[in-house]
């Protein structure tokens, strides 16, 4: 793993926050919340970020296609204490974006994720519509 950016570190940079509370299910026998629940509490700020744009995750026009997800762990995250989640959209490019996510406990970054998403209609990737590309454009 390369060390992160100042940039990706601040959390001034990210026009999102949401605040995760840490469930004690996801405590692995480390004794710290596990990595795959990290990614799912990703997950869940991602889908609330884009309910925040405005634009449906599921709908019949388009589909949007998760290609890759990078995630680096830099320290433990523990329960009872919530994550403050941050995201932003880091890239937009012609059928595809970037969305960059830092999850910050009791004020330390513990991880980031790097998440790209190709749009696609009728299975194949296809420019990113108007509408969609606006919403996008708000926080890019």
């Amino acid at each position: 793993m390369s060390k992160p950016t100042q940039e990706t570190l601040n959390p001034t940079n990210y026009p999102f926050k949401i605040t995760i509370p840490t469930r004690f299910v996801d405590v692995n026998a480390g004794n710290h919340i596990s990595n795959i629940a990290i990614i799912a509490m990703f997950e869940d700020a991602r889908a609330r970020f884009y309910d925040g744009l405005g634009f449906e995750i599921v709908c019949d026009e388009f589909v949007l296609m998760i290609v890759s997800n990078t995630i680096d762990y830099f320290a433990e995250a523990h329960w009872p204490h919530d994550l403050e989640i941050y995201c932003k959209i880091d890239n937009i490019g012609n059928s595809s974006f970037k969305v960059r996510q830092l999850a910050i406990q009791n004020g330390k970054a513990v991880a980031s994720c790097l998440l790209t998403t190709v749009y696609t209609q009728n299975g194949r990737a296809a420019p990113i519509n108007a509408n969609l590309r606006d919403k996008l454009t708000i926080t890019g």
